[in-house]
């Protein structure tokens, strides 16, 4: 769920709410301030070729966001015959990949 479509319903059970207990307007302004303060997640910047990584993955599972489904396709597909095998030995550039599965990236310049 996006942040925006998050507002949305907790603005619509806060006015749900309101009317049922009868909270009055001041709660009001008080409740947004806090919703203003949800972060979207951030877009993590990944080489070039994990990002092609990816994009093949979404293809074999038929283009949808599936995380598992990505990973199992690059355990498979990728295993040492590619030349970049060495960088999901590290443990960091694994926490990268899954963020950017999830999150969304950007390709490094």
């Amino acid at each position: 769920m996006a942040k925006e479509e998050l507002k949305l319903q907790l603005m619509k059970w806060h006015n749900k709410m309101s009317a049922k207990f009868g909270f009055n307007v001041e709660d009001s302004s008080e409740f947004s301030e806090l919703m203003e303060q949800l972060d979207e997640p951030k877009k993590v910047i990944i080489p070039q070729f994990v990002a092609s990584w990816i994009e093949e993955a979404k293809l074999y599972s038929g283009n949808e966001v599936d995380p598992l489904g990505i990973i199992y396709w690059m355990g498979d597909y990728i295993g040492s015959k590619e030349p970049h095998c060495e960088w999901l030995k590290n443990i960091y550039n694994q926490k990268l990949l899954l963020n950017a599965i999830v999150n969304g990236y950007e390709v490094e310049d």
